[in-house]
């Protein structure tokens, strides 16, 4: 990712969270550093690349399924685990320069 600014990457299939790490990060190295946690019977992963600049999160697939993002309870629930986990590791306010086009 060079000297991207992104602060965070959040993609959707958990079966992929390695193959994702991989190409936001250019290295196999990061997969040993890959971060769990349940929430409920779904799992997000994250994992610091570029030089701890940026996380990248994998949420479960939004679709039908006890093991899927399938309601508005879900989709609560992991953007406040996302964000919980990024305003932690970042010293400042990371999406400050964030706008909506």
């Amino acid at each position: 990712m060079g000297d991207s600014n992104v602060k965070v990457i959040i993609c959707t299939g958990i079966s992929c969270a390695k193959e994702f790490t991989i190409a936001f990060s250019g290295t196999v190295d990061t997969c040993k550093e890959l971060n769990t946690k349940k929430l409920g019977k779904k799992r997000l992963i994250w994992a610091k690349i570029n030089g701890e600049k940026t996380l990248i999160f994998v949420v479960p697939f939004p679709r039908l399924g006890q093991y899927c993002l399938n309601s508005d309870k879900d989709l609560t629930e992991f953007g406040t685990e996302i964000k919980e986990i990024a305003d932690s590791h970042f010293s400042s306010p990371w999406h400050k320069d964030y706008q909506l086009d």
